[in-house]
């Protein structure tokens, strides 16, 4: 049940319009507890499929070089965020947005070699 809840809140909040929400920032997910908490990690785990996407659509520089083969849990994401977040201080100090946060975190635990190639 408590997962229906979860999903159904998340549902929710990606069916509501834009403007009626703000971005999750980075105390806001570190805050977050039981329901809210799960609604969250599943967001993050979403906004790291968005990346996935955008690397596979794009001819570009990669944004981070997770190695082909590895597919990340919502509790790897969850530990490379908060990792990142108590090695960097001061993105919870700030109304940084939990989005970019994971993308910092995702390029501080898998930098690519020569720029993205």
């Amino acid at each position: 049940m408590k997962h229906l809840a979860a999903a159904i809140v998340g549902i929710a909040l990606c069916i509501a319009p834009a403007g009626a929400r703000a971005e999750i920032t980075v105390k806001d997910y570190l805050a977050a507890t039981g329901d809210e908490q799960d609604v969250y990690r599943i967001w993050l785990s979403a906004v790291e499929s968005g990346f996935g996407w955008y690397a596979a659509a794009s001819s570009g520089p990669k944004l981070y070089c997770q190695p082909k083969d590895m597919a990340l849990t919502d509790d790897q994401l969850d530990d490379i965020f908060r990792r990142f977040v108590s090695a960097h201080p001061d993105t919870a100090d700030t109304a940084e947005y939990a989005a970019l946060t994971l993308l910092l975190a995702l390029q501080d635990t898998f930098p690519c070699k020569g720029g993205g190639d």
